[in-house]
Order: C-alpha cells, then sequence, then structure tokens
C-alpha cells in the first residue's frame, strides 16, 4: 500500500486530518523555432518567440487537457518539444508548407506532426513576437486531442499512488474530479504488484472512472478518501481474480496513466499562474 494512502487509513484511529490530495504531475513545455527562414526574421528575437510560443502552447494544453500541469520550461522529468519545421518533403520549393511536430522527450513514443501554413501562406509576414506565438497556439487546436492522449500523455504517470479496495473491486485515487479536469469514462491503465506464491508480481488493468468515491459512513477506512475519484477494472482482463481476492494492503500501485480523457464540463481547476500574467504586446 502507498504511504499516503496507508497514512491516510492510519489517521482514523488516530484522529487526524485527512491528507491534502495529491498535485498532478507538472509536464514541461518548450519550444523549437526550426524554420531557417523564420530564424532570421526573428533574429535576437528568437529565444523571445520560443518562450512565448512555449507559454502559448503551455496555456492550450491546461485548457484542454487539464489531467495535468503544464509549465513553459526546458527541465523537468516530463518534458515535451514542440517543433516549427518544413515538412521534410518540402524539396528545394521557394514556398514550403511548414508544420507543428511535438514528441514526448526521452520516450520511444512515435511525434505526432500537424500541418501550420501551408504552401501559399508560407511568405505571409509573422508579425511580430506576439502576434507569431498567438498564432503557434491557436493552431494547438489542429491537433488530434485523442491521438495526443492515447500516443504521447499516455506515458507520462498522473500518479503512483492509489488505494484498492474491494466493494466493488476498483482504485480510489488521490484526486477530485475537478483536481483533473476529469469526468467519468475516462480510460485508465494502472500497474500494480499482487502478491503471488512466487512472490509480488507486476499486473496491468484498463480501469473506467466510474464515480466519486462516497461509500456507506461505516466503511472501514473510507472518510480520508470519500470524494476522491473511483476507478473500476474492465472486465475480462489477465488478473482480476487475483486483484478480487487480493488483500489491499499487499497490492502495491505503482503508477497510474490516462489512456483516454474525458474532459469535465465546467472544470473549476485553477489556470497557471504565468497564464493569467501573459499579457501580449501586439
Amino acid at each position: 500500500m502507498n504511504h499516503t494512502f496507508r497514512s491516510a487509513l492510519l489517521a482514523i484511529g488516530f484522529g487526524w486530518a485527512c491528507p491534502a490530495a495529491a498535485a498532478p504531475p507538472a509536464v514541461a513545455v518548450s519550444f523549437d523555432l526550426a524554420v531557417v527562414r523564420w530564424q532570421g526574421t526573428f533574429g535576437t528575437n528568437r529565444a523571445a518567440l520560443e518562450d512565448k510560443a512555449a507559454l502559448e502552447v503551455s496555456k492550450w494544453l491546461a485548457k484542454e487537457l487539464g489531467f495535468m500541469t503544464y509549465e513553459p520550461s526546458k527541465t523537468g522529468p516530463h518534458r515535451v518539444i514542440v517543433h516549427l519545421e518544413v515538412v521534410p518533403d518540402a524539396g528545394t520549393r521557394q514556398d514550403k508548407e511548414t508544420q507543428l511536430r511535438i514528441e514526448l522527450v526521452g520516450h520511444s513514443a512515435p511525434p505526432m506532426a500537424w500541418r501550420f501554413r501551408n504552401e501559399e501562406s508560407y511568405g505571409q509576414p509573422t508579425a511580430g513576437v506576439d502576434a507569431f506565438a498567438m498564432e503557434i497556439g491557436r493552431r494547438m487546436a489542429a491537433v488530434d486531442q485523442r491521438t495526443l492522449v492515447r500516443q504521447l500523455l499516455s506515458q507520462v504517470p498522473i500518479t503512483n499512488e492509489a488505494q484498492l479496495w474491494k466493494d466493488p473491486v476498483g482504485w480510489v485515487m488521490p484526486y477530485r474530479k475537478a483536481e483533473l479536469c476529469m469526468d467519468f469514462k475516462s480510460l485508465l491503465r494502472i500497474e500494480n504488484m499482487l502478491p503471488s506464491g512466487a512472490g509480488p508480481v507486476m499486473k496491468e488493468f484498463m480501469a473506467r472512472a466510474s464515480g466519486d468515491f462516497a461509500p456507506r459512513d461505516n466503511a472501514p477506512g473510507a472518510r480520508p478518501l470519500r470524494g476522491r475519484l473511483f476507478i473500476e477494472p474492465m472486465p475480462a482482463q489477465d488478473g482480476l481474480a487475483d486483484l478480487g481476492t487480493a488483500k489491499p494492503e499487499l497490492v502495491a500501485v505503482k503508477a497510474v496513466y490516462v489512456v483516454e480523457y474525458q474532459p469535465l464540463q465546467p472544470c473549476s481547476k485553477p489556470v497557471p499562474p504565468d497564464a493569467v500574467e501573459f499579457r501580449s504586446t501586439q
């Protein structure tokens, strides 16, 4: 059992307050202007453009995919880079199609690419640092969000803590819906270490977010977890019988990943301070 949830259950007997919910993981977002023509256009302002573009991308991600937090930064344990570049097959034509390509650093997941400007728009003015950064932010709307989550962001764990519950079998997350901006029917992947005759073994389960945890008032260990997101395993998976008979204190959750995201509408999750303070000068 994870330390945070073990403490939560012990808190009932000792009269401690319920621990605060964990904060979603932060993903560092950076931007790379790789179009030589536009590198020349911005010159010494290239770094400023890349910083503001990273902020615009972070704001879009926070608004659309709020199950993690996003920070404009070039460092961090989880990092994505958005490249603005000429499409690989542009050849020697003067006017070239350009694309945005997003990659998750340090993972084998293939990057995703989508159009930024077509050939006819290649030579149009960039209109300055702020205006071009905002254009980049607007073009994020053209990415396939479902694929972005399943292909890239599903490789970043949102937590390594969850409490196994037995009636019904499922897991209580360390988050409430609003803290992840996540609604029911979202699909998650959970890595667990289950006891066996050969010692703890890794078992992976797919699970759906199905409710706000609200068991009967006299359920042992329930009070500190009440109101957190409850997820239930999908049927017909290998290891479900073992999960159902295992003692919760002998099951260790290693990581939880979001595979399909259903946004909570409306979501009252606060926006990052940087996103609030940013103002365009154009």
